[in-house]
């Protein structure tokens, strides 16, 4: 939740244009702003915003919640709006992973979405280290 984590220039560069070329209607750049912002207006980790946008949507280019959030709106500021309705500063890392991908908390394995948890790592790994995509 630490809202000053940033993403280092080197890797915002590299990032948008890795999901750029593999979701060519990706909002990426145009909401990139938007996501920081709203995340530390709110005392969320950007860089952590920013994975889960990408791992859940490819930013915004593929289906029609951009984070995934299915009690939220389209666009990606009602996106956002949701994920800050429903996971507020009581929720641990734990049960956010858990409602999130499965809808339920406890959850022991994933079952629903396996890949959730891995991909999730990669895209914040990816913003926050050394992007070598």
């Amino acid at each position: 939740r630490d809202p000053t984590i940033a993403v280092p220039a080197a890797n915002k560069d590299c990032v948008s244009k890795y999901v750029i070329k593999n979701w060519p209607t990706s909002q990426i750049r145009q909401k990139w702003e938007v996501v920081q912002t709203q995340a530390k207006s709110h005392e969320w980790n950007p860089a952590f915003l920013t994975a889960l946008w990408v791992e859940e949507s490819g930013a915004n280019a593929v289906g029609d919640w951009g984070l995934g959030c299915t009690a939220g709106e389209f666009e990606i500021e009602s996106q956002l709006d949701c994920v800050f309705r429903n996971y507020d500063s009581e929720t641990n890392f734990e049960r956010f992973m858990c409602n999130y991908s499965e809808g339920h908390y406890p959850c022991s394995s994933f079952a629903l979405n396996p890949d959730f948890p891995k991909n999730l790592k990669y895209w914040y790994d990816q913003l926050t280290a050394n992007c070598t995509l």
